[in-house]
């Protein structure tokens, strides 16, 4: 996002507020440290291709563990982190092209301090060289070299974990709810009736939103299957309307949605061909919108 040009984000949904801000930026050089290889690397494929066709950002890599990956090492890696490696030494390889940004992947280096100056803005990130354990491994095992390197904005991105639910079942070690392909399970394997996960809590933190989509998919389909075989509970409608009537005051219908999915999408459409939303960021803005398709259903 920091490094794409305004042409490039006045064609997504991102809120105009925001566009503008990026768009008057000054920045010119970007540095993502990663404290393991390019095999380790959380990335997908498409997130990872999108950095190498920015329209003014030359992609940059730094780490010489590229040329130590053993065969041994990418043999035993699934096929996207594989492809991700050969996009990174892809990238090594290119030369730059004079584009006013710089996009810089330094691998096994790891963040040990943040220095600021006497107003409180961060001045230097302090990092230390990694290297790999006996074993082969790439793992924050320091080298107690250390490197410091000018920074005036820093974004820490350091994983996810889920977060346990009252008397859901939760899996300590990994983070997410624990589940079977959606179904939220006990420790002996026993399906929860009517229990069901998605996104990362169902398969801790990877993928970007269309995997997203895909997962959800997958999700549903589990639901319908169970509610054709009878495995659902039964609770009653009223049960159901009293219950979102108590507790969930601004619940917004199917009809709600479609409501503020038209306003949007219609806004994106007047204001720049091609854009697919322009995004109402108001809470009482989207309620609003979300209410006066209630009132126009009960008119009709």
């Amino acid at each position: 996002m920091l490094s794409l040009a305004p042409s490039e984000l006045e064609i997504t949904d991102t809120a105009d507020h925001a566009i503008e801000v990026l768009s008057a930026s000054g920045i010119e050089d970007i540095t993502i440290l990663a404290r393991r290889g390019p095999l380790q690397g959380a990335f997908t494929n498409p997130e990872l291709l999108e950095m190498g066709e920015l329209e003014r950002g030359d992609v940059e890599v730094v780490g010489a563990e590229l040329e130590e990956l053993s065969a041994v090492a990418l043999g035993e890696a699934d096929k996207t982190r594989r492809r991700n490696v050969e996009i990174i030494q892809d990238y090594a390889a290119r030369p730059k092209t004079g584009k006013p940004i710089t996009v810089r992947f330094r691998f096994l280096a790891s963040p040990v301090e943040l220095l600021g100056d006497a107003d409180g803005h961060v001045r230097v990130v302090k990092i230390n060289a990694i290297v790999a354990r006996d074993d082969g491994s790439l793992a924050a095992h320091g080298t107690s070299t250390f490197e410091e390197i000018p920074a005036q904005l820093v974004f820490r991105s350091i994983g996810y974990t889920g977060q346990p639910v009252a008397r859901i079942p939760f899996d300590e070690r990994r983070g997410p709810i624990r589940n079977e392909s959606g179904r939220v399970i006990d420790a002996d394997g026993t399906h929860q009736v009517g229990e069901y996960v998605s996104g990362w809590s169902k398969r801790g933190p990877s993928g970007a939103i269309g995997t997203n989509k895909k997962d959800s998919q997958d999700t549903v389909d589990k639901i319908i299957e169970d509610a054709t075989a009878g495995r659902l509970n039964d609770p009653d409608a009223d049960d159901i309307e009293a219950m979102i009537a108590t507790h969930c005051a601004n619940a917004v219908t199917w009809e709600g949605w479609q409501a503020i999915n038209a306003i949007e999408t219609a806004a994106g459409e007047a204001l720049t061909p091609g854009r697919p939303r322009v995004k109402l960021t108001e809470w009482d803005t989207l309620r609003e919108a979300a209410k006066r398709a209630l009132t126009d259903q009960a008119r009709r």
